[in-house]
C-alpha cells in the first residue's frame, strides 16, 4: 500500500512538473508549394480540346501557394521539447502557364485550379541551441481533402462544363527547420497527401463518346505530393 502511494505521489508531482513547464502555442504559416509526384506530371492534351476532362485532371500543377493554423503544447523533457499538435493548411496550385494561356485564348474557358485540405495531428521536438536559433522536427498523419474547380463554359450552347466532386484519403507529412528567437520559424516539409480518385458531378456534362457509346474514360487516380516551404508565426 505504501509502494502505491509513493508511486502516485511521485506521479503527481511529475505532472505537476510538466504542467509547470508546458507551454500552449499558436502558430499561422505561410506556405509556398512545389508539386511532386503525379501532381507535377506533364500530361497535355490536344489544343482544340476543351475542357480536358478528367483524364487529364490532377497533373500539370505548378507552384503554388498557401496558409496554415496549427497548436502545439510544448513540454520540457530534459533534452529539448516536445509537442504534440494539431493543424490545418489550405493549399491552391494552378495548372501550368502554357495551359492556362490555351484555356483562354479559347473563347475565354474556364481553367481548373487545384485545392488541397491537409488536416494533421503530430508531434514537434525542438532543441534550444541558444536564445535565438531553435531547431526542430516533425512528423505529423492525418487527412487531406483534394478539390478541383469547375472547367469549362457555363450557360454556354453546345459547350462543355466539367465539375469534379471532392475526395478525402489518408495523408502524411515529415519537416524540419529552425525557430528564430520565439515567434518566427522557417521550414520545410513534404506532404504526401495521398491517392485520389478525380470524377465528375452528377450534374456535371460528359465527355461526348461516353454519351454516344463510344470509349468512356476510365477511372482516374492520381497520387498527390507537395514541397513545402513554409514560414511560421508563433505567439
Amino acid at each position: 500500500m505504501r509502494k502505491i502511494s509513493l508511486l502516485v505521489a511521485v506521479a503527481l508531482m511529475v505532472a505537476m512538473g510538466s504542467k509547470a513547464n508546458a507551454q500552449l502555442e499558436r502558430s499561422l504559416y505561410l506556405n509556398l508549394g512545389v508539386p511532386t509526384g503525379d501532381f507535377s506530371k506533364d500530361r497535355v492534351t490536344p489544343w482544340d480540346l476543351y475542357p480536358m476532362g478528367k483524364t487529364y485532371m490532377g497533373n500539370n500543377a505548378v507552384m503554388g501557394f498557401g496558409v496554415g493554423a496549427r497548436i502545439s503544447y510544448f513540454f520540457d523533457i530534459g533534452f529539448g521539447e516536445l509537442a504534440p499538435f494539431a493543424g490545418i493548411d489550405m493549399l491552391w496550385n494552378p495548372i501550368k502557364k502554357d495551359l492556362r494561356k490555351e484555356y483562354m485564348d479559347a473563347d475565354n474557358c474556364k481553367y481548373p485550379k487545384y485545392w488541397n485540405i491537409p488536416a494533421m495531428v503530430g508531434v514537434t521536438y525542438r532543441y534550444s541551441v541558444d536564445r535565438i536559433v531553435k531547431p526542430y522536427a516533425e512528423f505529423g498523419v492525418g487527412c487531406d481533402i483534394f478539390s478541383v474547380t469547375a472547367e469549362g463554359f457555363h450557360n454556354v450552347k453546345e459547350k462543355s462544363e466539367y465539375k469534379y466532386t471532392p475526395t478525402t484519403t489518408v495523408a502524411w507529412q515529415i519537416g524540419a527547420g529552425t525557430y528564430l528567437g520565439d515567434y518566427v520559424s522557417v521550414g520545410i516539409n513534404y506532404y504526401h497527401l495521398g491517392l485520389h480518385v478525380i470524377d465528375y458531378r452528377e450534374n456535371s456534362d460528359r465527355p461526348l463518346p461516353a454519351l454516344i457509346g463510344g470509349a468512356a474514360e476510365g477511372t482516374k487516380y492520381v497520387q498527390l505530393g507537395m514541397t513545402m516551404f513554409r514560414i511560421g508565426f508563433h505567439f
